[in-house]
Protein backbone atom coordinates (compact mmCIF):
# COMPACT_ATOMS: atom_id res chain seq x y z
CA UNK A 1 0.00 0.00 0.00
CA UNK A 2 2.89 1.99 0.75
CA UNK A 3 4.63 1.47 -2.51
CA UNK A 4 1.53 2.05 -4.34
CA UNK A 5 1.38 5.34 -2.77
CA UNK A 6 4.57 6.35 -3.77
CA UNK A 7 4.36 5.16 -7.46
CA UNK A 8 1.09 7.30 -7.47
CA UNK A 9 2.74 10.67 -6.14
CA UNK A 10 5.74 10.18 -8.68
CA UNK A 11 3.01 9.97 -11.16
CA UNK A 12 1.43 13.04 -10.34
CA UNK A 13 4.54 14.91 -10.68
CA UNK A 14 4.95 13.55 -14.03
CA UNK A 15 1.62 14.27 -15.24
CA UNK A 16 1.69 18.17 -13.66
CA UNK A 17 5.39 18.18 -15.55
CA UNK A 18 4.48 17.12 -18.59
CA UNK A 19 0.59 19.79 -18.39
CA UNK A 20 3.23 22.41 -17.82
CA UNK A 21 5.57 21.86 -20.51
CA UNK A 22 2.70 20.55 -23.41
CA UNK A 23 1.05 23.95 -22.50
CA UNK A 24 5.06 25.65 -23.19
CA UNK A 25 5.19 24.29 -26.47
CA UNK A 26 1.98 25.42 -28.04
CA UNK A 27 2.73 28.31 -26.92
CA UNK A 28 5.72 28.24 -28.82
CA UNK A 29 3.60 26.49 -31.88
CA UNK A 30 0.66 29.61 -31.64
CA UNK A 31 3.89 31.99 -31.99
CA UNK A 32 5.55 30.75 -34.62
CA UNK A 33 4.65 27.36 -36.30
CA UNK A 34 7.33 27.15 -38.07
CA UNK A 35 9.74 26.53 -34.98
CA UNK A 36 6.87 24.47 -33.92
CA UNK A 37 7.31 21.80 -37.14
CA UNK A 38 10.52 21.95 -36.71
CA UNK A 39 10.50 20.78 -32.95
CA UNK A 40 8.26 18.13 -33.72
CA UNK A 41 9.93 16.86 -36.56
CA UNK A 42 13.49 17.24 -34.34
CA UNK A 43 13.64 14.02 -32.15
CA UNK A 44 11.50 15.46 -28.70
CA UNK A 45 14.46 13.25 -26.69
CA UNK A 46 16.69 16.59 -27.87
CA UNK A 47 15.52 18.81 -26.54
CA UNK A 48 12.89 18.01 -24.03
CA UNK A 49 14.93 17.07 -21.05
CA UNK A 50 11.19 15.06 -19.56
CA UNK A 51 12.03 13.02 -22.70
CA UNK A 52 15.61 12.57 -22.09
CA UNK A 53 16.38 9.10 -22.18
CA UNK A 54 19.46 9.38 -19.70
CA UNK A 55 20.45 11.48 -17.26
CA UNK A 56 21.17 15.30 -18.09
CA UNK A 57 22.36 16.42 -14.47
CA UNK A 58 20.71 19.64 -14.65
CA UNK A 59 22.90 20.39 -17.86
CA UNK A 60 20.29 21.97 -20.12
CA UNK A 61 22.45 25.03 -21.77
CA UNK A 62 25.02 25.56 -24.32
CA UNK A 63 27.23 27.12 -21.63
CA UNK A 64 30.10 25.13 -22.04
CA UNK A 65 30.33 26.03 -26.06
CA UNK A 66 29.69 29.31 -25.09
CA UNK A 67 32.22 29.48 -22.95
CA UNK A 68 35.29 27.87 -25.09
CA UNK A 69 33.89 30.35 -27.50
CA UNK A 70 34.25 33.35 -25.23
CA UNK A 71 37.61 31.82 -24.35
CA UNK A 72 39.06 31.65 -27.99
CA UNK A 73 37.71 35.51 -28.49
CA UNK A 74 41.13 36.38 -29.81
CA UNK A 75 42.54 33.30 -31.28
CA UNK A 76 39.99 32.66 -33.50
CA UNK A 77 41.20 35.71 -36.25
CA UNK A 78 44.28 33.35 -36.09
CA UNK A 79 44.71 30.71 -39.34
CA UNK A 80 44.24 27.32 -38.55
CA UNK A 81 47.28 26.10 -37.58
CA UNK A 82 48.02 28.54 -34.86
CA UNK A 83 44.20 28.68 -34.00
CA UNK A 84 45.03 24.96 -32.76
CA UNK A 85 48.10 25.22 -30.90
CA UNK A 86 46.14 28.13 -28.91
CA UNK A 87 43.77 25.84 -28.03
CA UNK A 88 45.88 22.90 -27.49
CA UNK A 89 47.73 25.18 -24.73
CA UNK A 90 44.62 26.56 -23.38
CA UNK A 91 43.42 23.30 -22.69
CA UNK A 92 46.82 22.10 -21.16
CA UNK A 93 46.56 25.12 -18.59
CA UNK A 94 43.12 24.26 -17.76
CA UNK A 95 43.78 20.32 -17.26
CA UNK A 96 46.56 21.59 -14.88
CA UNK A 97 44.99 23.47 -12.78
CA UNK A 98 41.73 21.78 -11.82
CA UNK A 99 43.97 18.27 -12.16
CA UNK A 100 46.31 20.37 -8.93
CA UNK A 101 43.17 22.07 -6.97
CA UNK A 102 41.32 18.21 -7.51
CA UNK A 103 44.35 16.68 -5.82
CA UNK A 104 44.35 19.10 -2.72
CA UNK A 105 40.42 18.88 -2.57
CA UNK A 106 39.95 16.13 0.47
CA UNK A 107 36.28 16.20 0.88
CA UNK A 108 34.08 13.64 -0.87
CA UNK A 109 32.48 15.80 -3.35
CA UNK A 110 33.25 18.92 -5.54
CA UNK A 111 33.83 21.68 -4.54
CA UNK A 112 30.84 23.42 -5.96
CA UNK A 113 28.66 20.21 -4.76
CA UNK A 114 30.15 20.47 -1.19
CA UNK A 115 28.53 24.39 -1.64
CA UNK A 116 26.02 23.61 -2.72
CA UNK A 117 25.12 20.80 -0.19
CA UNK A 118 25.98 23.73 2.72
CA UNK A 119 23.54 25.47 1.33
CA UNK A 120 20.46 23.38 1.28
CA UNK A 121 21.69 21.85 5.21
CA UNK A 122 21.31 25.26 6.29
CA UNK A 123 17.74 25.62 4.91
CA UNK A 124 16.94 22.25 6.25
CA UNK A 125 17.58 23.21 9.84
CA UNK A 126 14.10 24.22 11.07
CA UNK A 127 12.31 20.80 9.05
CA UNK A 128 11.24 17.74 11.13
CA UNK A 129 11.94 14.59 9.80
CA UNK A 130 9.49 11.38 11.15
CA UNK A 131 10.80 8.45 10.53
CA UNK A 132 7.94 5.51 9.14
CA UNK A 133 10.91 2.95 8.61
CA UNK A 134 14.55 2.52 8.62
CA UNK A 135 14.33 4.06 5.28
CA UNK A 136 11.41 6.29 4.60
CA UNK A 137 10.73 9.50 6.28
CA UNK A 138 8.54 12.51 6.02
CA UNK A 139 9.86 15.61 6.09
CA UNK A 140 7.97 18.79 7.39
CA UNK A 141 8.40 22.25 7.59
CA UNK A 142 8.61 23.23 3.69
CA UNK A 143 6.17 24.52 2.01
CA UNK A 144 4.98 21.13 1.17
CA UNK A 145 5.62 17.65 2.49
CA UNK A 146 8.07 15.41 1.20
CA UNK A 147 8.05 11.51 1.38
CA UNK A 148 11.70 10.77 1.38
CA UNK A 149 13.08 7.15 0.31
CA UNK A 150 16.65 6.84 1.55
CA UNK A 151 17.55 3.26 -0.23
CA UNK A 152 16.00 3.89 -3.88
CA UNK A 153 16.86 7.87 -3.66
CA UNK A 154 13.19 9.15 -4.58
CA UNK A 155 11.79 12.02 -3.31
CA UNK A 156 8.43 13.29 -4.02
CA UNK A 157 9.69 16.83 -4.47
CA UNK A 158 11.30 14.95 -7.63
CA UNK A 159 14.71 17.36 -7.47
CA UNK A 160 16.61 14.90 -7.46
CA UNK A 161 15.17 13.05 -10.42
CA UNK A 162 16.68 15.73 -12.26
CA UNK A 163 20.33 16.88 -10.35
CA UNK A 164 21.59 13.67 -9.10
CA UNK A 165 21.92 15.67 -5.77
CA UNK A 166 19.90 14.80 -2.87
CA UNK A 167 17.22 17.72 -1.87
CA UNK A 168 17.08 19.73 1.65
CA UNK A 169 14.47 17.18 2.49
CA UNK A 170 16.46 14.10 1.92
CA UNK A 171 19.43 15.85 3.41
CA UNK A 172 17.41 15.77 6.84
CA UNK A 173 16.10 12.93 6.36
CA UNK A 174 19.70 11.60 6.04
CA UNK A 175 20.85 13.60 8.88
CA UNK A 176 18.17 12.29 11.36
CA UNK A 177 19.71 8.64 10.99
CA UNK A 178 23.46 9.47 10.26
CA UNK A 179 24.05 9.10 7.13
CA UNK A 180 26.14 11.80 4.84
CA UNK A 181 24.52 13.75 2.24
CA UNK A 182 27.72 12.34 0.21
CA UNK A 183 25.95 8.74 0.64
CA UNK A 184 23.06 10.23 -0.78
CA UNK A 185 24.57 11.90 -3.99
CA UNK A 186 25.19 10.40 -7.33
CA UNK A 187 28.75 9.01 -8.06
CA UNK A 188 28.91 12.04 -10.97
CA UNK A 189 29.61 14.79 -8.34
CA UNK A 190 32.59 12.86 -6.06
CA UNK A 191 35.94 14.10 -5.58
CA UNK A 192 37.68 10.54 -7.08
CA UNK A 193 35.44 11.25 -10.26
CA UNK A 194 36.24 14.60 -10.99
CA UNK A 195 40.17 13.87 -10.24
CA UNK A 196 39.70 11.05 -13.28
CA UNK A 197 37.74 13.25 -15.49
CA UNK A 198 41.57 15.31 -15.45
CA UNK A 199 44.04 12.71 -14.70
CA UNK A 200 45.30 12.94 -18.20
CA UNK A 201 47.67 15.37 -19.88
CA UNK A 202 47.64 16.81 -23.12
CA UNK A 203 51.18 17.22 -24.01
CA UNK A 204 52.63 19.72 -26.74
CA UNK A 205 53.89 18.02 -30.41
CA UNK A 206 57.45 17.37 -29.29
CA UNK A 207 58.16 15.73 -33.04
CA UNK A 208 59.27 17.87 -36.01
CA UNK A 209 56.61 18.66 -38.36
CA UNK A 210 58.66 16.29 -41.51
CA UNK A 211 58.04 13.25 -38.79
CA UNK A 212 54.06 13.38 -38.13
CA UNK A 213 52.71 10.19 -39.20
CA UNK A 214 49.80 10.89 -41.26
CA UNK A 215 47.09 8.71 -42.46
CA UNK A 216 46.53 8.26 -45.96
CA UNK A 217 42.97 9.25 -45.72
CA UNK A 218 43.26 12.49 -43.67
CA UNK A 219 46.41 13.33 -46.13
CA UNK A 220 44.02 12.89 -49.13
CA UNK A 221 40.97 14.27 -47.99
CA UNK A 222 39.62 16.97 -49.65
CA UNK A 223 38.25 20.11 -47.32
CA UNK A 224 36.04 22.87 -48.77
CA UNK A 225 35.19 25.72 -47.37
CA UNK A 226 31.21 25.57 -46.40
CA UNK A 227 28.63 27.25 -48.77
CA UNK A 228 27.57 30.10 -46.65
CA UNK A 229 27.55 34.00 -47.32
CA UNK A 230 28.78 36.40 -44.74
CA UNK A 231 26.23 38.90 -43.83
CA UNK A 232 26.49 42.37 -44.15
CA UNK A 233 28.05 44.89 -40.86
CA UNK A 234 30.45 43.84 -38.58
CA UNK A 235 30.46 40.25 -36.89
CA UNK A 236 29.77 39.73 -33.26
CA UNK A 237 32.27 38.83 -31.03
CA UNK A 238 30.09 37.85 -27.77
CA UNK A 239 26.71 35.82 -27.77
CA UNK A 240 23.31 37.23 -27.31
CA UNK A 241 22.69 36.77 -23.53
CA UNK A 242 20.15 34.47 -22.81
CA UNK A 243 16.94 35.27 -20.15
CA UNK A 244 18.71 33.64 -17.50
CA UNK A 245 21.80 35.79 -18.01
CA UNK A 246 19.72 39.02 -17.52
CA UNK A 247 18.28 37.69 -14.51
CA UNK A 248 21.29 36.71 -12.69
CA UNK A 249 22.95 40.29 -13.67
Amino acid sequence: MEHGCEISKSLAWDAREYAISLKRFEAVCNISPTIGKYLTDADVTKWARCQFQGYRYDIRTTNPTESINSALRSPRKYPVIPLLDSIREMLTRWFFERRTRSRKHTKPLTIAIEKKIDRRINKGKTFLGQPVNEHHFLVRGDTIDCLVDLDRRTYSCGKYDLLKIPCRHAIKAGLTVGRAPSSLTDFMYTTSNGRTTYEETINPIGVPEDSWVVSYTVRNASVLAPESRRGAGRRRKRRYETVEDKIRS
